[in-house]
Formats: structure tokens, sequence, C-alpha cells
């Protein structure tokens, strides 16, 4: 067999001392390299992580547009319409009995009545009793007769206004004073009435009822 030689390096102290400054500026730059990557990855998972913490934003559609989804979900279910029972037809169709017409009575009410009852006559034209009487005017005003005769009453005299006699050829109002049961009686208030007057001379006379 043949025999391998084996040779001997020997290397300087300045060959050693550049293999070590190599083998050392090697080692930098790996860790130099390795500092970098380190750097490079922690921004990205940085970045990752604010990513995945900020909220999701959802866009909205404007406020005439809306989804398809939600307008099916808004649309109003149609109210099932109920029809008429056989009992609310009858009730509908049949119609009100009319009520009987109220008949007018025919008598009269009461405040009728009391219209229709004569008026209270006056107490100007009493009704005349039966004697004798002093006539002291007749006036075809109904206002004068009645003066006089208030004037006569306000002095004590019973005094009467009479309506005009269907004979009278002109409506005339007579003022009396009476009735007295004699003639003597009636003459006595005649002078009496007369001097009232201070006239010599009066109109008054004596009238029979």
């Amino acid at each position: 067999m043949a025999q391998k030689d084996y040779r001997e390096l020997q290397l300087t102290s300045t060959q050693l001392a550049l293999i070590f400054i190599a083998i050392l500026a090697l080692g930098v730059v790996i860790f130099l390299l390795g500092v970098s990557v380190g750097k490079k990855q922690a921004v990205l998972t940085a970045q990752q992580s604010i990513e995945a913490n900020l909220p999701t934003e959802t866009l909205q559609p404007p406020p005439g547009e809306r989804a398809p989804a939600t307008k099916e979900k808004e649309r109003p279910t149609p109210a099932k319409t109920q029809l008429p029972s056989s009992s609310a037809k009858t009730k509908t169709t049949t119609p009100k009995s009319a009520a009987p017409p109220v008949k007018k009575s025919s008598s009269p009410t009461p405040s009728s009545r009391k219209s229709k009852t004569p008026p209270t006559p006056k107490p100007s034209s009493v009704a005349r009793k039966s004697g004798y009487y002093v006539q002291v005017g007749a006036y075809s005003n109904r206002n004068s007769a009645r003066i006089l005769a208030e004037k006569l009453r306000a002095q004590g005299y019973p005094a009467v206004v009479l309506e005009p006699f269907p004979t009278d050829r002109r409506p005339l109002y007579r003022v009396r004073v009476g009735a007295y049961a004699t003639r003597a009686e009636a003459l006595r208030i005649k002078d009496k009435l007369a001097r009232a007057t201070g006239r010599k001379k009066t109109d008054y006379f004596i009238v029979q009822d």
C-alpha cells in the first residue's frame, strides 16, 4: 500500500491574528443581521396586533337606501280581513222600525186656555150698579175720561167710566159718580161737586140706572 504523506502547516502569528479577526468580523456581521431581522419581525408583530385591536367599521348605506334583508323584514304582513258574520249582516240590513208619529192633541194647553180668558176690566170702566148716578162729564177721548175719574177717586168719590152706548152718534166715554140708593143722596153729592168746582152753573145731572 502506498503511504500517505502528511504535511504540517505552520502559521505565523500574523496569519493567526488575521484569521481571528476574520472570524470575529464574521460573527459581528451575523449578529447584526440577526438583530435587524429581529427588529423587522418585532415591527411586523406590533402592526398585526394593532390591526387586530382596531374596531371593524361597517359601512352603512345612505338614509334613502336600505339593505334588501331589512326591507323584507320591515314589510308589514297583510292583515287578515274578517268577513262579517251572518248576524252582523242581518243587523246592518234590517232597518229600524220607524217610531209612530206623535199625534198633536187637539185639546188646548193650559197656557192657551189662560190666554183665551177674557181680560179683567180696568178699574175705570167698572160694571154699572142699579141706582142713581151723578154724571160729571162725557168725552170722546177715553184718556181724558180716565184722568177725571182718577181725580174724583182720589177725592173719595166712587167714579166710573162707561163705555160708549150703541145709540151714540159718536162714541162718548161718560164719567159718573155713584151709584146711590136714593135720588136725594145723589142730589147732595151733585151740589157738593158743583161747589168744589167754584162755578155757579155746571152741566152735572142725575141719572137713574
